[in-house]
Formats: structure tokens, sequence, C-alpha cells
């Protein structure tokens, strides 16, 4: 437990030293036990909560002020971790939602479950890798929210669920989530054409040749939002994904079975793995 905590902890610390914005829904026991034990009320912006009687007050042993959603502060606040009961979720969820579609446009809300309920259908591979030990393996929102939770304390910023039995299947089906600091080095796998399905989140898909040069960048949303929501890739082609939210999730299929060496990184890609270089590459990119 101590160890969960304090990832998560770097995780939030992490965001913050990015910029990035943090609020957590529910001003009760859950919040403070979880505000208590990371040590990171520094990094959370607000407290969320619709109970009349604790808006304007303080959340006990910190600065964070305890707000409505509709008073939420402008800009896209990103993560919001919901400290409330499971049976919770489903409401929370539609009065974000509203709340996202109020002043006429959208708000961002990334949200991670901080009691992740019991039961579950999957077997941890590695603490970034899971794989569903289900009959009929499915995907719904605690399942995205369990790989958000752990794409967010990820040293790779980065996680997946496998719906496929095992490396050795002919048909590799993965829900992945990234992290806004998740740095994919353009590449390719020769003879080997992969699906991408956006699921949520915004991000650019961009498509090189052999030289580097732009082939064409896909603007990929969700259904619904007016982007590309599924592309299939050109083996010969390198690509890369620049995220636009603080996660982006996906569907992504590919023929098997797993080869980790099948992987050809761009001559092209930056030298350093980290977002800064990442985030030069990519300017580079749009003034091309």
């Amino acid at each position: 437990m101590k160890e969960k905590v304090e990832a998560t902890s770097r995780g939030l610390r992490h965001r913050q030293e990015a910029g990035m914005r943090t609020v957590i829904f529910g001003a009760g026991h859950l919040s403070c036990a979880f505000l208590s034990l990371s040590q990171s009320a520094e990094c959370v912006e607000c407290v969320l909560d619709d109970t009349p009687q604790k808006q304007g007050l303080f959340m006990a042993g910190t600065q964070l002020p305890i707000v409505g959603t509709a008073a939420l502060p402008a800009g896209e606040p990103g993560l919001c971790l919901m400290a409330v009961h499971p049976s919770s979720e489903a409401k929370v969820h539609n009065r974000l939602a509203r709340c996202a579609r109020q002043g006429g446009r959208p708000r961002v809300f990334s949200p991670i479950v901080l009691m992740p309920s019991a039961g579950t259908d999957w077997i941890e591979e590695q603490p970034d890798i899971l794989r569903s030990t289900a009959d009929c393996p499915a995907v719904d929102r605690r399942l995205i929210e369990e790989l958000k939770r752990r794409a967010l304390v990820s040293p790779r910023h980065r996680s997946r669920w496998c719906a496929h039995p095992g490396n050795d299947a002919e048909t590799q089906e993965m829900v992945i989530v990234l992290g806004r600091q998740s740095c994919i080095p353009p590449h390719r796998h020769p003879g080997r054409a992969e699906t991408l399905s956006v699921l949520e989140g915004r991000a650019k898909a961009w498509f090189f040749d052999e030289k580097g040069r732009v082939v064409r960048c896909l603007h990929m949303t969700s259904p619904g939002e007016g982007g590309t929501f599924f592309y299939r890739t050109n083996p010969a082609e390198f690509h890369t994904l620049e995220l636009e939210t603080d996660f982006f999730v996906f569907l992504e299929t590919t023929r098997g079975p797993f080869d980790p060496n099948s992987t050809e990184v761009a001559p092209f890609a930056p030298a350093d793995t980290n977002a800064v270089a990442y985030a030069d590459f990519f300017q580079s990119l749009e003034q091309s």
C-alpha cells in the first residue's frame, strides 16, 4: 500500500512540474486519507464537491478550497481523482459530463477512481501491463480508469490491457493508455500493419517516409468529436503520436505473434526520450 501511495504522489508531482492540472472530486474521508498519506496537497488545485454545506470551506489539514463543479476555475482541469465509493461512480461521471458541456466549450476530465472495486478478470504481468483472464474479454469505464491510474505512476507514462490470451496469439488486441508525457519514437513494423481506434482523448498521428519527411498528419479524436478516430498503418511508413490531452486511450490491433525485435525505430527519432526533446521535435514538424 505504501509503495502505491508513494508512486501516485510521484506521478502527481511530475504532472505539477509539467504544468498539468489535477483536481479531486469528493470532500470526504477518502480524499482526506489520500491527501494525508500521499502528502501531495500542493499538487492539487482544488476539491470538487456539490454538497452546499461543504462549499467555501477547506479540506482538513490543507489549504485546498472546496468548490462546486459549476465553479471550477476556467481551463481544462485534466486529471480528476475521484474519491468516491464505486457505487457512486456512474452518478459522478454524469455530473462531470454535464459540467463539461457548460459554457459552450469543452472541458476535459480524465477521472481516476481512488477506491477500485473488488474483483477483477485480469492478471498483472507487469505494473503497466494487464492481461484478460475472461472467456469473453470486455472493456468498461472501470478498466480504463485502472489503466489511467497505472499510467500515472508508470516511468513510461503508459499502460495496456491485452485482450488476447498470450504473446503467441494470431491476433493481438490491446487497450492502451498514454499519459501526456509518454514519448513514442517514430517507428514501423515492416511487413505488419496495425490499426488504431480512439476511445478517449485527442492526439496528432504523424506519418513519415524513409527520409523523415511528413507524409500525413491525422487529427485523432474519439468518435463524435469531429476528428479521425481510426487508421490502419502502412507498414512502410514510420509513425508516432503527439498527445493533446492528459490521457489518450485507444484500441490497437495487429497480427501476432508478438516479437519485440520487429519494431524498427526511425533513424530521425529524437535521441533523448523525454518530454522536452519530443516537444521540440513536434514543434519542428509544425514549422516545416
